[in-house]
């Protein structure tokens, strides 16, 4: 989470933090973020803008997720979205917990197979909120997240 700040001080949104996109150093021990290809940069006035959604969503937050989920059962699709400067926060969270959780693990990969984007976009809604719902530490580590950008806000 330490390098994901230092990305917001450099007023930088990576947009596609997933396990792929993350590796380990083993000289240093440290995990590193690479494949930039996807980042935004934001005003000084910590606003991104509403821009075009790249990158994979099955890790992002609930904000987009709901957003993109609702739009789809409309029938329409949102191709813009106003990132808020804590996304990668949470789609670092989902990362991590994918990765010490099996279950989660699992429902992630049955989740990418799928063709139906509106199935996709549904059910990995319905897990991140299912996630928070049972995991008390997930949620107060949302609740967190959220608590940081209204502060950023302010």
């Amino acid at each position: 989470m330490y390098r994901v700040s230092y990305l917001y001080n450099c007023r930088v949104i990576h947009r596609d933090i997933r396990l792929q996109n993350v590796m380990l150093d083993y000289d240093t021990n440290h995990i590193k973020l690479i494949d930039f290809g996807c980042e935004i940069t934001y005003d000084i006035d910590d606003k991104a803008g509403s821009i075009e959604i790249i990158g994979t969503t099955i890790y992002a937050g609930l904000k987009l997720l709901d957003l993109l989920s609702c739009t789809q059962i409309r029938r329409r699709v949102y191709q813009v979205y106003e990132y808020e400067r804590t996304f990668d926060l949470q789609c670092a969270l989902n990362v991590i917990m994918s990765m010490g959780n099996d279950d989660i693990k699992d429902k992630i990969y049955s989740i990418e197979i799928l063709e139906d984007l509106h199935k996709k976009q549904s059910k990995i809604l319905r897990l991140w909120q299912d996630t928070q719902r049972i995991n008390k530490h997930y949620s107060k580590l949302l609740n967190s997240i959220k608590d940081l950008y209204t502060s950023y806000e302010s």
